[in-house]
């Protein structure tokens, strides 16, 4: 399939994406040759992040990528056990969008992904290291009594935000993520380790006061310091905690991106 795209990383991994207990990916053919795939990533079993879309581009413009998401959308709506689908996209992204408009899929939230680099020039308000938690039993504690989340989705993996729901806790998981939480115990970071070409250290924080809750970046240095392999922090921020950024000198700049989603 000639997808125009040098270097297409879709193309490059699909052996891989077809064994991923997770990943679905379906094709179009036209007779025996595909002119389209795309696919959806699920998480919590309940979640389906659309994506993995990729057409011929001698057959482009013709309708095929949105028939073939139409399709993978009707059959996820049959399946008993998910209760949203959505897509993630750069804010740029204008065939994307057009795609989703014509699915019905609306625009969910606007976040802004960032990797840190340089920790140490970050300026924000110092204090101690925060608690690291290590129960599993704290860990839920800590999720269950959520009320308020500024960023307005969860980072489950970079690339991945979703609606925020007790649901994605699983053990597993919460077992998989460092916790810390600051001494008034109102504020909590998750880090997990994500492969995504690169190794990130995954920072999930729901709130918009990175810069002002006391500690909160020593923390994020202390997480990396005990993982010297780690390329930087992936940090989503909501577009208030993206305006709260005193300078981006410090990460690597990305643009936003925009979370398509409905409720099924």
């Amino acid at each position: 399939m000639d997808t125009g795209i040098k270097d297409d990383y879709v193309l490059r991994i699909f052996p891989d994406l077809i064994k991923r207990e997770n990943n679905v990916v379906y094709g179009l053919f036209e007779d025996d040759h595909m002119i389209s795939i795309a696919g959806y990533t699920l998480f919590a079993n309940q979640y389906a992040m659309l994506g993995r879309l990729r057409s011929d581009r001698r057959y482009t413009s013709q309708g095929h990528a949105t028939n073939l998401l139409r399709f993978i959308i009707r059959d996820l709506e049959a399946l008993p056990n998910i209760k949203w689908i959505g897509a993630h996209t750069e804010v740029n992204n204008e065939a994307a969008k057009k795609v989703m408009s014509k699915l019905g899929i609306p625009e969910f939230v606007c976040t802004h992904p960032l990797v840190l680099k340089k920790p140490d020039q970050v300026v924000g308000t110092e204090g101690p290291v925060w608690n690291s938690v290590r129960d599993t039993a704290r860990k839920r504690e800590l999720i269950e009594n959520v009320t308020d989340i500024p960023l307005g989705v969860f980072p489950y993996e970079g690339y991945y935000p979703v609606p925020f729901d007790k649901d994605l806790f699983t053990d597993d998981y919460l077992e998989r993520s460092s916790f810390y939480v600051n001494e008034t115990e109102d504020r909590f970071i998750i880090v997990q380790q994500d492969q995504k070409g690169r190794l990130y250290a995954n920072v999930k924080y729901l709130w918009d006061d990175h810069h002002e809750q006391p500690g909160f970046w020593e923390t994020v240095q202390y997480e990396l310091q005990h993982h010297p392999d780690i390329y930087g922090a992936w940090i989503d921020f909501s577009p208030k905690g993206y305006q709260n950024i005193p300078s981006l000198h410090p990460y690597e700049w990305s643009q936003a991106w925009v979370l398509y989603g409905k409720w099924v």
